[in-house]
Formats: structure tokens, C-alpha cells, sequence
């Protein structure tokens, strides 16, 4: 069953806009409010159809171009492997307490690990984990100023 914690953050969205995620999007955030919105679009078919469209327009003008698509965690990270190349992982750390801790892998390097942060850093739920490998992996990004592996645009038009 899909939980609103299965989506990105607000703050994970935008970021995955401003980086240039224009992927289809099932739901999103207005600029101003924290609430996940689930996109059903009752002239198309609603959830789950090949109906939705993605909100991330940076086109002023277009309808909901100030708003910001909220990608499932998991479409996040295939769409920051496909594009950027980055592997994101999350393990279980029992002997900490039941937490989580991430890696996030450019290629073959290790770039970024929440264990070997100072302090260490753990998070209490897998989803919260993901959330902050996917910002950890978009600040790498842009630090080196990384170039997509080809156009991150979606391959189709959605009007």
C-alpha cells in the first residue's frame, strides 16, 4: 500500500525540480503549503492511469508551473541513476538501535556515507533515510557540477 511517506519531501522535490526532474507525477506540492496533494485528474482517468502530467513546468504562464511534482522515493532514485548515474543504498544498523544509514555511490566512487559523517548519522525510518540520500546525492550533483548522462527531459509532451 502507498503512504504519503512513500513520496519525496517537499524540500526533495524541489530540489529534484531545480535539477530538471520533469517525470510524470502522481502527486505534488503548491509552493506555499506542506500537504501532499494526490494529482487525480477526472478527465483522464485519475491515479494510476498513463494520465497524469507533470506539474514541473518552469514556464510561467503554463497551469501549475509553480507547483512541485512529488516523485515516490523509489522514482527518485532510479530517476537520479539513470540520468546522473548515482546509486543510492540504505542498510539497517541494528546495533545502533534499529536506524538506518545510506550511501551514495557516483559510478564506482563512494562519494557520501551517513555513517562516517561526524557525528555519525542515522535515521529513524527507511523513508526519512532516502529522502536525505537523495538531497546528499543532489548537493554532490551540483557541487561538481555534474552534467546529466543525457536530457533529463521525459521523452513525451504531457498537455
Amino acid at each position: 500500500m502507498i503512504e504519503n511517506t512513500d513520496f519525496c519531501t517537499k524540500e526533495v522535490s524541489r530540489l529534484l525540480k531545480e535539477l530538471g526532474y520533469k517525470e510524470r507525477s502522481f502527486c505534488y506540492y503548491t509552493p506555499n503549503g506542506e500537504s501532499l496533494i494526490h494529482n487525480t485528474n477526472p478527465f483522464r482517468g485519475g491515479w494510476f492511469e498513463d494520465s497524469s502530467y507533470s506539474f514541473n513546468s518552469l514556464e510561467k504562464g503554463v497551469i501549475g508551473w509553480n507547483n512541485i511534482d512529488a516523485p515516490l522515493i523509489y522514482e527518485a532514485q532510479k530517476w537520479l541513476r539513470k540520468y546522473y548515474g548515482v546509486e543510492l543504498d540504505s542498510m539497517k544498523v541494528p546495533s545502533k538501535g534499529d536506524v538506518y544509514a545510506y550511501m551514495v555511490w557516483i559510478g564506482d566512487a563512494l562519494i557520501k556515507d551517513s555513517e562516517s559523517f561526524f557525528p555519525e548519522t542515522y535515521f529513524p525510518t527507511w523513508e526519512e533515510c532516502m529522502n536525505n540520500a537523495i538531497i546528499c546525492a543532489i548537493e554532490e550533483i551540483k557541487s561538481m557540477k555534474e552534467e546529466p548522462l543525457f536530457d533529463p527531459s521525459p521523452s513525451e509532451k504531457y498537455e
